[in-house]
């Protein structure tokens, strides 16, 4: 499982000695499709696998060297490699994955040992070494092609060559190029919203070693820190940059904005104080072996903490917060394994992990009311949302049973191993559950993300291993793992449903978001081919065996595919599209953000080139923000 929805994915990277952001041809949507796409063969059935194979052009022969990334001087870079072992491992989806570290995810690749604050293996792990900086927006030439040298990093194409021919993709047309592209120095941007102002705001892991951030200075204090930013969504640089921490780990799992203020959850270990220079919040304190969860909440004007929360789940976690730029609280929900006595929640634990959501006020941190739901065996929520009126949406997995109040869901899952996906409708002000649904008997079903259409009707996305029914319609898998869509009513009701995939591999969407048009976009990656429709269209990974970034753009009602792009490149282990937000007013209307991951080239086309060279002598991957 991801964290997501949205809930960081802390990205472990493999290691690589460089790593560029470039450009050639990448389109991606926001709020709108270009044209030339054909109809579904079966626009009844939109989840039907396709079969035809898609055709990709050749590399381009005049690079794109505008530079837009949002920094002009070098930043040191620390991005270590990390430890085997470590809690709240995942799947381990590829071949011989190391083991993941503290508040990991998902093993991608073949890649080696992830470390603290790790969650997507990408690679195959080779070690790299030398040093060197991010130096975020300026060419350079390639110095060094070796993958255990410190030489500047290829900005002038050659390593790229993926550029895509929309018209010749089997069906498909290709989306919207971006307006602006920049790259990092985080392992992965996982956490993006727009605040009420109109500009970004992330939230993320840092490492000891960065001393700057998207232009601002930083200071790091060791092991991993908590770092929160405010991005100009014109020129990709800080308005402002808080970070926190001591020489213990404190990790970033997810961030909300709501109308006064910004929520933010992670786990830490040693001392967390988001007040150091003032002392008037009192710092909260862990001094055991074993992280666990803090709440946060903070100025939206600056950053500055207001106050901050340490909430003990006995070896659960919270995996998701979401908040709403119309409501002054916001949603926290994860799992717990004792009675979540932290947020005087409401409820008798099951045994096992048992859901646990809250509804937590911005302005203090006061809880306005927290519910426990259980059964035998293990539950927990993974993903959140809110909407302007107040109705909250969870999800998440189940195995053995799971009772909100009005008897045990079902179906069921049927064996050992098994967890599938609920989705449940709580009132904001009371907790109440007005309905609750399962999805699934066998496998895995995750909810990944969640998110809401004008209507009130509910986007779920996420990843499955196994059959599973959405009313009339059944997802099967031909991959590994595959990646889905679902669309609800207010009341549950499936409305349609669509898969993607390709055998003996790995899919899966991380976040889902829908502009004021009805038009869902959803990001995540696949491996090799993904069937993305309509009209048998299958988009062919430019890299065989890596994950590559995906965006598929949905019409609101049928579901049918309206556009997708991918974006990597032949030479390298590319990445993944990990978050997405929707501006909701201003000049920006429904202008995307989309943040993820990657390592060594990335190609997203225009003139929107970002250049960052990146060498490391610890690790590989670097975070990037697309705006469509």
């Amino acid at each position: 499982m991801i964290r997501h929805a949205h809930r960081g994915i802390n990205v472990r990277g493999t290691i690589f000695g460089s790593l560029v952001l470039s450009g050639a041809a990448f389109a991606l949507v926001a709020a709108g499709c270009s044209s030339g796409g054909s109809s579904s063969s079966n626009p009844s059935n939109p989840s039907n696998p396709d079969t035809a194979l898609a055709a990709h052009d050749a590399p381009p022969t005049t690079p794109d060297l505008t530079p837009t990334g949002p920094d002009a001087a070098p930043i040191p870079v620390d991005m270590g490699a990390g430890g085997a072992g470590g809690s709240d491992a995942a799947v381990d989806r590829g071949g011989n994955g190391g083991s993941a570290g503290i508040d990991s995810g998902i093993d991608l690749g073949s890649g080696g040992s992830g470390g603290i604050d790790s969650g997507i293996d990408l690679g195959s792990g080779l070690d790299a070494g030398g040093d060197g900086n991010l130096d975020q927006g300026i060419p350079s030439t390639d110095a060094s092609a070796s993958e255990a040298g410190a030489g500047a990093i290829d900005a002038s194409g050659v390593d790229g060559g993926n550029l895509v021919d929309s018209s010749a993709d089997g069906g498909y047309s290709a989306c919207q190029t971006p307006i602006h592209a920049w790259t990092y120095g985080l392992s992965a941007l996982t956490n993006i919203a727009w605040d009420v102002d109109g500009n970004l705001v992330t939230a993320a892991s840092v490492r000891v070693g960065l001393s700057q951030f998207a232009g601002k200075p930083l200071t790091t204090y060791g092991g991993a820190d908590v770092l929160v930013a405010k991005l100009d969504p014109a020129t990709g640089n800080a308005v402002w940059v808080q970070a926190w921490g001591d020489v213990d780990n404190q990790t970033v799992t997810s961030m909300a904005v709501t109308s006064t203020g910004l929520g933010v959850i992670g786990t830490f270990k040693g001392t967390l104080d988001i007040d150091p220079t003032n002392q008037v919040i009192p710092p909260i304190v862990n001094p055991g072996t074993s992280p666990v969860d803090y709440i946060i909440g903070l100025n939206d004007s600056d950053g500055t903490g207001v106050w901050s929360k340490k909430v003990n789940l006995g070896g659960g976690q919270l995996s998701a917060i979401a908040g709403n730029p119309n409501q002054d609280y916001f949603i926290v929900c994860g799992a717990a394994m004792n009675n979540a006595a932290n947020l005087n929640a409401v409820g008798t634990p099951g045994g096992g992990k048992d859901v646990v959501v809250a509804a937590v006020n911005v302005s203090d941190g006061t809880v306005k009311w927290a519910k426990l739901f259980g059964g035998t065996m293990d539950q927990q929520c993974t993903a959140a949302v809110l909407d302007d009126v107040g109705n909250v949406m969870i999800a998440g997995t189940y195995a053995g049973a799971l009772d909100f109040g009005s008897g045990a869901l079902s179906p069921a899952p049927t064996g050992i191993g098994d967890s599938i996906m609920w989705v449940a409708k709580l009132n904001g002000t009371t907790g109440i559950v007005a309905s609750a649904k399962a999805f699934g008997s066998t496998g895995v079903v995750t909810p990944n993300a969640l998110t809401l259409d004008a209507q009130g009707n509910v986007i779920a996305a996420g990843e499955f291993t196994s059959q599973v029914l959405f009313g009339s319609q059944t997802l099967t898998p031909v991959g590994k793992t595959d990646a889905f869509v679902a669309k609800l009513d207010s009341s549950l009701a499936p409305l349609w449903a669509r898969r993607w995939g390709r055998s003996s591999s790995n899919a899966a969407c991380y976040g889902a978001a829908v502009d004021s048009t009805g038009k869902v976009t959803v990001v995540g990656s696949f491996e090799q081919s993904a069937d993305v429709g309509p009209g048998g269209a299958v988009l062919q990974a430019y890299a065989s065996g890596s994950p590559e970034s995906l965006v598929v753009v949905l019409d609101g009602s049928s579901g049918e595919t309206l556009c997708a792009s991918h974006y990597g490149d032949p030479n390298s282990n590319s990445g993944v599209a990990a978050s997405i937000a929707f501006n909701r007013t201003g000049a920006n209307k429904d202008r995307a953000a989309i943040g993820g991951a990657f390592n060594k080239v990335i190609e997203f086309g225009g003139s929107t080139t970002a250049l960052a060279p990146l060498t490391t002598a610890l690790g590989s991957l670097a975070s990037y923000l697309l705006e469509m």
